[in-house]
């Protein structure tokens, strides 16, 4: 048997109440939960709107033109614009 596994195993059961549940997009998209794209995305189009964008059809492409780069999670949150 995996030690591995008996070890988690004994941990979960040892610890009532103690869960760690890791699941896809595969589970969250359809259950309603937001992926982590749909978050990126709605985030953007906060940040358009900061800037005066009002509301836009594609925020991927309108990161993409205004700020010659792809979308990526931690840029946006460090950009100055979010934190004035």
């Amino acid at each position: 048997m995996d030690n591995k596994l008996t070890s988690l195993a004994f941990s979960i059961y040892s610890n009532k109440g103690v869960y760690a549940l890791l699941l896809g997009s595969g589970i969250s998209a359809p259950s309603g939960i937001p992926t982590g794209w749909s978050v990126l995305m709605d985030l953007i189009g906060k940040v358009a709107a900061i800037e005066g964008a009002g509301k836009i059809d594609n925020p991927e492409n309108w990161y993409i033109e205004k700020y010659h780069s792809n979308p990526d999670y931690s840029d946006i949150l460090s950009n100055s614009t979010l934190t004035h």
